[in-house]
């Protein structure tokens, strides 16, 4: 069977990363690459004096991350992609949307790093602002707490986006209600991805 790329995104506190991690664990297929420890590893070694984590860089956001280190993990992740793709389904967990003090910030894919991905599907995790706040005050994880009408606002930014890549590179695209137990998000993540029977 043929290996697919799958594109997990979602707002913060959506369970992107507890489903990845979950799938990696019990899934010898399954590869998973988180975004922002990519970026993170990506500036701790350009930077010599940067001490960076994925705690650290949720706080910071776009005062320690600049478009080109955006452009440059870009790049090494089609790389990557490309190498590891043959031996596992690759899950590519990111959320180009981030909440800024001024307002939210949108760092999409450029079009051909889009089309080099080629994902064959697209996921987008989303949840209510209650469900959202909650998570966030019980594990902020380095995320800022915005208002109910701002977190409603980054999930409908994050689904805008996933909808338009989706439109571009011509895959499905589907919104996964992420409220619910991780168990029954994972085995929906499965279902979409025709992976459950496997």
């Amino acid at each position: 069977m043929r290996k697919k790329l799958i594109y997990l995104t979602g707002a913060p506190a959506t369970g992107k990363s507890s489903v990845g991690r979950r799938l990696a664990q019990h899934r010898d297929d399954i590869e998973f690459i988180s975004y922002s420890t990519e970026l993170v590893a990506y500036i701790n070694s350009k930077r010599q004096d940067s001490k960076l984590n994925d705690t650290k860089i949720r706080e910071l956001s776009s005062l320690a991350v600049t478009p080109e280190d955006i452009e440059e993990v870009d790049t090494e992740l089609v790389g990557r992609c490309r190498a590891e793709n043959r031996r596992k389904h690759i899950l590519i967990d990111s959320h180009p949307v981030t909440k800024e003090a001024y307002g939210f910030r949108v760092t999409g894919f450029r079009l051909d790093v889009l089309q080099a991905l080629s994902p064959d599907l697209i996921l987008c995790l989303y949840a209510s602002p209650g469900v959202i706040s909650q998570r966030i005050r019980a594990d902020s994880g380095g995320r800022p707490l915005p208002e109910a009408f701002e977190l409603e606002m980054h999930n409908q930014t994050q689904a805008s986006l996933a909808a338009s890549y989706g439109i571009i590179v011509g895959c499905p695209v589907y919104l996964i209600d992420s409220s619910r137990t991780l168990d029954i998000v994972i085995q929906a993540v499965l279902e979409r991805c025709k992976l459950d029977s496997q």
